[in-house]
């Protein structure tokens, strides 16, 4: 059977046969199917689908499976690369853009030489230091104000209105990460039942800690619609990198990441597409504003529901271009 992607120098893939089916698991997870002995195992039925497995697969039976159970199979396959792409997989490829390296062996040396010049100055004149540090904070802090107070008055521009017809809407996934949340889990699920957008089109995948058994039994039972992924032990025990796992598995053009106390507008995802449409293609990622829905609980509430601060920036930014 063909096994790993060849990439030509014309940009396009063909199929070797080198027997490597750890590199076809992209394919396997986008495609959804599974090469098992002298069949096929498929969870997406679409003609399309179809079609292309009889033309990479002339001959072969096709079964089908549902989505979970060919997903479950293939965390048993592959399980250990799944994992290791969500840990290392951003370091491997693009390390510029991780954050496993804290920092650069250039912004270290800056660093360093900063300390020692500082601890110089701060022998030879201790006094003199103090009120140099101190100007540069205030000048900082000035600086910000004014900042703020320019983007105030740049003002804002309305939002792109949400699209009309429902027939060219792109499929959409929602990516929750969970862990230890089961109490949340009702209101969550009512939170995402009630989006405005056409179920066909929308993927929603539960990122669930293996070893948290009661928010799986809290999903399995509230949530039996959406997929929950199984998020093995290993590496980091983060959001970042439960998010990683289960995003191996989305299947979405575009994609939102929620927390678990998240109550988004139901037409969120319908005003997510309209500002993309209206935007450069180069944009990819939309910051949503934010809001708080127990803002008088508590003070920890009142103090971190103060964010007339961000709706301030994030509006005039867009206007300017140097936010979406």
């Amino acid at each position: 059977m063909p096994g790993d992607w060849v990439e030509l120098e014309a940009g396009t893939h063909v199929m070797a046969a080198v027997g490597a089916q750890g590199a076809m698991l992209p394919r396997y997870l986008e495609r959804l199917f599974l090469p098992s002995d002298d069949k096929i195992l498929v969870a997406d039925l679409s003609c399309e689908n179809l079609g292309w497995l009889r033309a990479f697969y002339p001959g072969v039976a096709i079964e089908p499976v549902a989505p979970r159970v060919l997903l479950d199979e293939a965390r048993r396959r592959f399980g250990p690369a799944l994992l290791e792409e969500a840990v290392g997989g951003l370091a491997r490829r693009q390390p510029q853009l991780s954050a496993r390296q804290i920092l650069s062996n250039a912004q270290a040396a800056v660093l360093i030489w900063g300390l020692l010049l500082g601890m110089v100055l701060f022998a030879a004149a201790p006094l003199a230091t103090l009120r140099m540090v101190t100007a540069l904070l205030s000048l900082g802090f000035v600086a910000g104000g004014l900042f703020r107070a320019m983007l105030a008055l740049c003002g804002s521009r309305p939002a792109a209105a949400p699209p009309q017809s429902r027939l060219a809407l792109p499929r959409y996934t929602i990516l929750v990460p969970l862990y230890r949340e089961a109490d949340v889990l009702p209101d969550l699920v009512r939170a995402l039942d009630a989006l405005d957008y056409p179920r066909d089109r929308l993927e929603v995948l539960l990122a669930i800690e293996a070893d948290d058994a009661v928010t799986l039994a809290a999903a399995h039972s509230l949530a039996p619609r959406f997929e929950i992924v199984e998020v093995p032990a290993g590496g980091p025990r983060t959001k970042p990198k439960a998010a990683n796992y289960a995003l191996q598995f989305a299947r979405g053009e575009y994609l939102v990441v929620y927390d678990a106390e998240d109550q988004p507008e139901p037409d969120q995802l319908l005003k997510a597409v309209a500002a993309f449409r209206a935007a450069p293609r180069t944009v990819a990622c939309l910051q949503a504003r934010l809001n708080f829905y127990n803002a008088r609980r508590n003070w920890l509430t009142r103090v971190l529901s103060q964010v007339g601060l961000l709706r301030t920036l994030f509006s005039p930014l867009r206007t300017l271009g140097w936010a979406q």
